[in-house]
């Protein structure tokens, strides 16, 4: 049975995440960690399971786990900590980007998508052109259909996705041509990486695929986990996307995330929607069809005109962390 007994002074932690505990004892659990839920009940996760705990002490299900702080817990406690080196970490804040207009202009490239995957499955191009800005794909292509008077069949709906992905591998090089990285993106997603209270993903209506090509074609992919992200392959409803990727990033990093540990970046007044009802905080960007005002009336904890300023990116996302982390 592997056993670690830690000991780190608050100086040694990141004061605003973390409370200082007086031991953990350690046997066949893989992580343990202690975060509040957004109802300010403490809870434990042990090995991706979740736990109620009491204030002082609590001893866990799991063989040869166990658990003690030097006093009651407080409510916006963020501990963490993995018996594989004995390393004292601070919790996990999820950042979800969206793709189109927030980290990358796609030149038009994306409408041309739809439309050529509706020309694809219906034999000729749509008359209406397709609407985008926010929605997932299976909800653009639904109106899409609908605004050129064709009935949607199961088998339009079965090579729904094949086909998308067919368009964006035929407009790839247009995309390349035509689209580029926005301004600070690049940056913003190196600098976030570098901070390892952050995980990294996408919440975009695009289907995976097809968000990665968009991203990795300006070289936006690397620091990003595509495997925990929410996407149109999810559900048709962009606010689901949230809780799809919260379950998927809670179970590869054994976190529970929620509104206290979620941030989604966005630019349009659909992606602050997705945030509020998702269970998501919001930092909003201005760099696609709504304004700063628009973004912020909509609900968006904080808006910046564009990501440019890295710096400014970096300090909202830490001030909107330690809101969400403090239950404020």
């Amino acid at each position: 049975m592997r056993r670690s007994s830690w000991q780190r002074p608050l100086g040694q932690l990141n004061q605003h995440q973390c409370f200082p505990f007086f031991w953990l004892d350690v046997g066949d659990a893989d992580q343990v960690g202690a975060r509040s839920h957004v109802d300010g009940e403490v809870l434990l996760v042990i090995s991706g399971s979740v736990y109620p705990a009491a204030g002082r002490l609590a001893t866990l299900t799991n063989p040869g786990s166990r658990l003690a702080w030097s006093r009651a817990i407080p409510h916006h406690v963020a501990i963490c900590g993995s018996c594989d080196d004995g390393t004292v970490t601070t919790s996990k804040t999820l950042i979800l980007w969206d793709v189109d207009h927030t980290l990358i202009e796609n030149g038009g490239v994306s409408k041309e998508t739809y439309a050529l995957a509706f020309e694809l499955l219906v034999g000729t191009p749509p008359a209406a052109r397709p609407q985008t800005d926010g929605r997932t794909d299976r909800s653009i292509m639904a109106e899409l259909f609908a605004a050129n008077g064709v009935a949607m069949t199961e088998a339009h709906r079965d090579a729904l996705f094949p086909t998308l992905i067919e368009a964006m591998k035929r407009n790839a090089d247009a995309l390349r041509l035509r689209g580029h990285a926005l301004a600070g993106a690049d940056a913003a997603l190196t600098a976030v990486s570098r901070d390892g209270s952050f995980v990294q993903s996408v919440l975009t209506g695009n289907i995976p695929e097809n968000a990665f090509t968009k991203l990795a074609t300006f070289g936006l992919h690397k620091h990003l986990d595509f495997e925990v992200g929410g996407f149109g392959s999810d559900s048709i409803v962009r606010a689901d996307l949230v809780a799809a990727s919260q379950a998927k990033a809670g179970s590869k990093y054994a976190t529970l995330f929620d509104r206290g540990n979620t941030i989604l970046v966005g630019d349009t007044t659909r992606d602050v929607e997705a945030g509020v009802k998702g269970g998501a905080r919001v930092l909003a960007v201005a760099t696609g069809v709504d304004a700063v005002e628009v973004l912020r009336t909509a609900g968006a904890d904080l808006v910046l005109k564009d990501l440019a300023d890295t710096e400014s990116v970096l300090r909202c996302l830490r001030e909107i962390a330690s809101a969400g982390a403090q239950g404020s």
